[in-house]
């Protein structure tokens, strides 16, 4: 497989993808220039909403609730499970979404049969939601901070790998402050952080499993192709199932639907036949892509993101660098 091929597979799908220049407009994230890019990003793709008159208050604590939320968008989960805590009830606007999160496991209620959705996340409980759910890289290790001899036991190592795999960091005084509360501002990098980063969720949440690299018929890896090269083939396997089953349900338009069948049958053909000659798969894309009116493609775009994982794209992005995140 080579790159010049994985490029053009890729460019059809960005070319829906990419998002669509704008300004997303909030009024409070011009003092936060560290942040403002990934805040701006993460609300174009679906991930995070500002609030009403245009302020996104980038400072205010980011609570379990909204955390969650956020992390079930950016995973495309959708199973849920029936959850009793004695402080939640249906009226609560992320109901639907504790049930998901609760169903995936890889966050709990607390020992009082509690799960106090509008509590703040304290910076080791975030750390240990991520390293609960994703095949963070456990061979590296940060070393200390200078105030771990703060750090609770339980979260110990989630912070090492959090920070060893670039998704937070700590202040400039060397301290990492694990029961300080996350902001908006900080949770919007660190979630970015993750989706650049290219790391797949557990197989089995907590379980420390690699996960199978195995291919979707249920097959094991060609033994001529490196483990990256498999996982590659395994997104893209995964890109044609999900266009198929849930993106085209869901296109209103001729363009949209004749667009995403050129995707599917465009991958499909080249994973049946890595010589397969895609070119003009993807110039008739491009043409089809320049009749598309702004709405029209801003909702097809909606329906890939919405429905097919970002890792699935950023492990071909993270291969080639194709794209500036």
């Amino acid at each position: 497989m080579t790159k010049m091929k994985y490029i053009a597979l890729f460019i059809i799908l960005i070319l829906f993808t990419s998002t669509i220049a704008y300004a997303v407009g909030f009024s409070d994230v011009g003092g936060y220039p560290w942040a403002e890019g990934a805040i701006n990003d993460m609300v174009s793709l679906g991930h995070i909403k500002g609030y009403e008159g245009g302020v996104y208050m980038p400072s205010k604590e980011l609570t379990r609730a909204e955390l969650i939320t956020i992390i079930n968008r950016m995973n495309s989960l959708t199973e849920v499970k029936d959850v009793v805590f004695s402080d939640l009830t249906e009226s609560h606007w992320a109901y639907e979404e504790i049930k998901k999160a609760s169903s995936k496991g890889y966050i709990s209620g607390f020992p009082d049969n509690t799960f106090r959705p509008d509590q703040p996340v304290t910076r080791e409980q975030f750390s240990t939601i991520i390293n609960n759910l994703y095949e963070l890289d456990e061979e590296l290790q940060i070393g200390s901070v200078a105030d771990g001899h703060l750090i609770a036991d339980w979260s110990k190592i989630a912070i090492d790998r959090v920070l060893a795999n670039s998704i937070m960091q700590g202040y400039p005084d060397g301290t990492f402050r694990s029961t300080g509360k996350i902001t908006r501002a900080e949770g919007a990098v660190a979630l970015y952080n993750l989706i650049k980063s290219g790391l797949t969720i557990r197989e089995t949440v907590l379980s420390g499993n690699t996960g199978d690299s195995a291919s979707n018929d249920g097959g094991l890896p060609d033994e001529d192709i490196s483990e990256e090269e498999q996982l590659i083939i395994d997104h893209l396997k995964s890109v044609v199932t999900k266009m198929k089953s849930r993106v085209i349900p869901i296109l209103t338009t001729d363009l949209q639907i004749q667009s995403a069948i050129i995707i599917v049958d465009s991958i499909q053909q080249y994973l049946d036949d890595p010589d397969y000659d895609i070119s003009r798969d993807v110039d008739e894309a491009k043409e089809l892509a320049t009749h598309m009116s702004v709405d029209e493609k801003q909702a097809f775009k909606n329906a890939i993101t919405g429905n097919i994982l970002l890792k699935e794209l950023v492990t071909l992005n993270n291969k080639f660098q194709l794209l500036e995140y």
